[in-house]
């Protein structure tokens, strides 16, 4: 996952540092080969340096047109007071009586969800999930711990899975979008009954993280990987008083909060990965 830390701009950088070196070693060669004609020396430099750059783009063409021309994901929380909608679930009657279908229940629920913008629509991002990338609980001392996720944990996508079975359904909504125009993931539900749960793929060793407790804080980093992009790793802190806030947006946020934060890497190294 340490690799997936490289951005693109540090990518863009080191290739455009290449071309500087390249161009002015071209030059310093025309100088040193022809001192007296200072008419073609420019002329004769960057004829040089873009026969260089055409060698170089015959070789790493289609990586640099990624970075350059490619897509631009930025990754972002949607809305902090989330969206109330409806968790519907059928009732069948008990084992041993006749079987009939009682009337469905209705709890409400509030869904937090993650944007993926593409900064150049006009190059779709392909093949793309967002996914826990770390999480951290504080522990009885207080002090923050981090479990980094040595694989993907992909976050379901907003609206997809359409089966009644909750597994076939959630796995239906982590397959990978192509990201044109925008699109939305599911961060966090909390349901009117009182859990408060983060949306990542179940693993068994990270199932206990991924329940946000009352009184205590949560951070999560997520990012969003495509076949040809990648975008900022995103850290928000989250946390909740245990109260459930109703059913209107306005009194939200006074109960969760979800705050874009530092990065884990930036903060004190008292972590534990």
């Amino acid at each position: 996952m340490e690799n997936e830390k490289w951005t693109l701009r540090r990518r863009k950088l080191r290739y455009i540092l290449v071309f500087i070196v390249i161009l002015v070693i071209d030059m310093l060669i025309v100088i040193y080969a022809h001192p007296s004609k200072k008419a073609t020396l420019y002329l004769g430099g960057f004829t040089a340096f873009f026969q260089t750059v055409i060698a170089v783009s015959a070789i790493w063409g289609n990586e640099i047109r990624a970075l350059f021309l490619g897509p631009k994901l930025v990754l972002s929380l949607d809305r902090p007071e989330g969206q109330i909608t409806k968790l519907i679930s059928k009732n069948e009657s008990p084992a041993g009586f006749v079987a009939i279908k009682l009337p469905p229940t209705a709890l409400p629920a509030r869904f937090f969800h993650l944007r993926v913008q593409n900064k150049r629509k006009g190059a779709p991002a392909t093949r793309t999930q967002v996914i826990l990338f770390s999480i951290v609980r504080p522990h009885k001392a207080g002090d923050p711990k981090a479990l980094s996720i040595n694989g993907r944990l992909p976050f379901p996508w907003k609206f997809r899975g359409g089966d009644s079975d909750p597994q076939i359904r959630f796995k239906d909504a982590v397959m990978y979008s192509v990201i044109g125009p925008d699109d939305y993931c599911d961060l966090a539900m909390l349901t009117a009954d009182g859990h408060f749960l983060l949306r990542a793929e179940h693993w068994m060793l990270v199932d206990e993280y991924l329940e946000i407790k009352s009184g205590e804080k949560t951070t999560v980093e997520a990012i969003a990987i495509a076949e040809n992009a990648q975008s900022n790793l995103l850290t928000l802190d989250i946390s909740w008083d245990g109260v459930w806030p109703g059913e209107e947006d306005e009194h939200v946020t006074e109960h969760i909060k979800i705050e874009p934060s530092r990065p884990l890497s930036k903060r004190k190294r008292e972590v534990d990965c």
